[in-house]
């Protein structure tokens, strides 16, 4: 989702999956505010919020809210305060039953205990 300066300040979302983001808007357009949006994250995953540069500012955990405001709006990226934000998330999640099934054809055997003298 992007969102632009007319965006509706509450914003609730369901990201389905890893990886997903909202990208805020040209902070050049914006108006200076302390609580531009209100983003609320309903699902079980977390989402990630990005500049209008592309950068990477953090991450809405699961059934949580951040408040959205800006600092300064000189260039488009702009400087966003983020209350709540989180800065790390787990934002992939993997499983192969390559390495399952090649685990169970090789079972590790037990080690033998050395006895001392």
């Amino acid at each position: 989702m992007t969102l632009t300066p007319t965006s509706a300040g509450a914003q609730a979302i369901a990201p389905t999956g890893y990886g997903q983001y909202v990208t805020l808007p040209d902070a050049t357009k914006c108006v200076l505010g302390n609580n531009l949006f209100s983003v609320y994250n309903t699902s079980d995953f977390p989402y990630g919020i990005k500049d209008n540069a592309g950068n990477q500012l953090g991450w809405i955990a699961p059934h949580k809210s951040v408040l959205i405001g800006l600092a300064d709006q000189t260039i488009p990226a702009g400087v966003w305060t983020l209350p709540g934000i989180q800065k790390l998330a787990v934002t992939a999640n993997f499983a192969s039953a390559v390495l399952r099934h090649h685990c169970a054809r090789h079972p590790v055997a037990p080690r033998r205990r050395q006895h001392q003298p």
